[in-house]
């Protein structure tokens, strides 16, 4: 929908929008090969796949890709559809019907800045860079040759179980694990897309992969149980647990597993080999866990702040006391060459939401960053040291979006913020090509971060898109499209 600022455009922009329509429709008439309605649509970004209601089946399975970058601050209109806001140094991409196209920049009261007539052609990717500095805005030219960039984009969306809760890909063996609201879990093989079917529990809270021995673990909430799967296999066994288990962490190296039971108080130890179990009583209500394998210590948020555990004896060694309790500790992430843990809290209180733990001496240290209110994911780049905060914004009730990514450096401690769309819901970080993932659950959006720069792009995805992960061997990102019951996957 646009916004209101859309909705005053001046009756001289609408005449030029139904000159020009009128103009595209006749020429697709004599061509015979228009996706182009004669109205522009009002649909998603995402519905631009097949935007012609009377496209041919043929002309529907044709699509291509459209990149666009732009040097000036505005808003994206796509066939008369706002798209989104646009800044200098992101891009945009959109897969689009192939064919002819009507791409437009507007400033925030509807008037248009820069436009053209793009062709996408078939199962390619065609950019556009917006200048209306140093080129005409309607006779401007595609860059082409080096100045086009390579941008990722949806290659295919292979279909999963609905109301996906977890994800988790075993990089080696190059298989992805979705699990949601049915009592089973989708394998997909990452090689050919296939998918198979292994029944589970009952609303599943994580996934956690030991990539030496590949052997799966799903932390059912539900059920209150452990579904274990053979990777080579698909063989199942269920293993009971306490009593709602809130997530799971493995070790590789010890091949110990560790779930942590939100109503049990304590976190079942599970040995790997043998599948026997035991139990470590800790503080009230855990939830969140991570393990670092370099120092063999397993850390679990509760109420009272974080519980640190010995992983060669499994008993609790410290408890970090949490100095607001007001916040409940949500998210952990560990940079094991620092030795830091890195905390996300979801109490809504701006400049409590995010912290660090020394892991050498069990510091605690909050971040100074006023805007840093609710955490709903934390990764770390193991090679740059670089944490990445998901945070929703506090805004007024009703208020959506844009959200941003807070950027710790561990090297300096410098903080930086990425903005990115409404509600970010899960982080993924390629660490071999210094990228980072970020699904935007209300936006409907996947945003790529630029390592080095910060820079982003923007690619459309599924319905409320929850969980991201990225084979960094193959350089694929798989993205669970949570209404939509499949994961795009992006090349």
């Amino acid at each position: 929908m646009s916004s209101n600022g859309h909705q005053k455009n001046t009756s001289m922009s609408n005449s030029r929008l139904s000159i020009l329509y009128t103009f595209l429709a006749l020429l697709a008439l004599l061509s015979g090969t228009s996706t182009l309605s004669q109205e522009p649509p009002t649909s998603s970004p995402t519905a631009h796949k097949t935007s012609s209601k009377n496209a041919s089946a043929d002309q529907q399975m044709s699509t291509g890709v459209l990149a666009v970058q732009s040097r000036q601050n505005g808003d994206l209109f796509v066939d008369g559809e706002h798209i989104q806001p646009i800044s200098p140094g992101n891009i945009i991409t959109l897969k689009l019907t192939t064919g002819q196209h009507f791409v437009d920049l507007r400033d925030q009261k509807g008037n248009i800045l820069w436009q053209k007539i793009v062709e996408v052609p078939v199962g390619a990717q065609a950019a556009v860079l917006i200048d209306t500095d140093t080129e005409s805005p309607v006779k401007g030219s595609l860059p082409s040759g080096p100045t086009v960039p390579r941008v990722e984009h949806v290659t295919t969306t292979v279909p999963v179980v609905s109301g996906t809760h977890a994800v988790a890909i075993d990089t080696v063996a190059n298989r992805i694990y979705v699990a949601g609201f049915e009592t089973s879990i989708t394998v997909i093989d990452g090689k050919t897309n296939a998918t198979t079917s292994v029944p589970n529990g009952t609303v599943p809270a994580e996934i956690a992969i030991n990539s030496t021995t590949h052997m799966v673990y799903v932390a059912n909430r539900g059920s209150s149980d452990v579904t274990v799967i053979d990777g080579a296999t698909n063989k199942v066994a269920k293993l009971p647990v306490g009593t709602h288990p809130e997530s799971v962490a493995v070790n590789s190296k010890t091949n110990k597993i560790y779930v942590p039971n939100g109503d049990s108080d304590n976190v079942t130890v599970i040995d790997g080999q043998t599948n026997i179990m035991h139990a470590i009583s800790v503080p009230k209500k855990p939830l969140a866990i991570a393990v670092n394998e370099a120092t063999n210590t397993v850390y679990v948020t509760c109420l009272e702040g974080v519980a640190v555990i010995d992983g060669a004896t499994d008993k609790v060694k410290t408890v970090i006391k949490n100095p607001r309790q007001d916040q409940l500790l949500m998210q952990l992430a560990v940079d094991q060459d620092k030795n830091r843990v890195y905390v996300g809290s979801g109490g809504m209180v701006p400049g409590y939401a995010g912290s660090v733990i020394d892991g050498a001496s069990n510091t605690w240290r909050t971040l100074d960053v006023p805007s840093l209110a609710f955490v709903t994911s934390i990764a770390v780049n193991p090679i740059t040291h670089k944490a990445y905060y998901a945070n929703v914004v506090r805004r007024s009730k009703g208020e959506i979006g844009p959200d941003e990514i807070v950027v710790v450096d561990g090297s300096t401690d410098q903080i930086q913020k990425v903005i990115v769309g409404a509600f970010p819901c899960y982080i993924a970080v390629n660490s071999r090509t210094d990228k980072i993932y970020v699904t935007n659950f209300k936006s409907g959006t996947l945003t790529i971060i630029d390592g080095p720069t910060n820079t982003t792009t923007t690619i459309a995805v599924g319905k409320q898109p929850s969980r991201v992960v990225v084979n960094p061997v193959t350089n694929r990102i798989y993205v669970a499209d949570e209404a939509s019951r499949s994961m795009s996957v992006i090349e």
